[in-house]
């Protein structure tokens, strides 16, 4: 039996210059933690994935995680452990640097 823990995502973007239309096609930095919602502590061992550019990464002993050279666009990430109830977001990268 699975226990369903709730998941915290600080969203936070960070900011940066106007971007020109060729912009767009850049890639970012994508970083986050990922903490426990009933005690705000860190949880690590998560696997992080974004499907559709095939990355993939767990969160460390601080329960953070990166990806490098994300293209921009939408993107879905998959937050899942054993135990712990798979959680799916949207994530839109269009900054160079993209703080969940």
């Amino acid at each position: 039996m699975y226990k369903k823990l709730s998941i915290i995502l600080l969203f936070m973007v960070a900011s940066s210059a106007s971007m020109f239309a060729q912009e767009q096609k850049g890639s970012a930095l994508v970083k986050g933690t990922i903490l426990n919602q009933s005690n705000t502590e860190p949880i690590n061992d998560v696997q992080i994935t974004i499907p559709d550019l095939k990355l993939l990464t767990s969160t460390d002993g601080l329960g953070a995680f990166s990806f490098n050279h994300v293209t921009y666009g939408a993107h879905i990430v998959i937050i899942s452990s054993p135990g712990i109830k798979a959680d799916t977001i949207k994530v839109v990268v269009n900054k160079n640097l993209v703080d969940l």
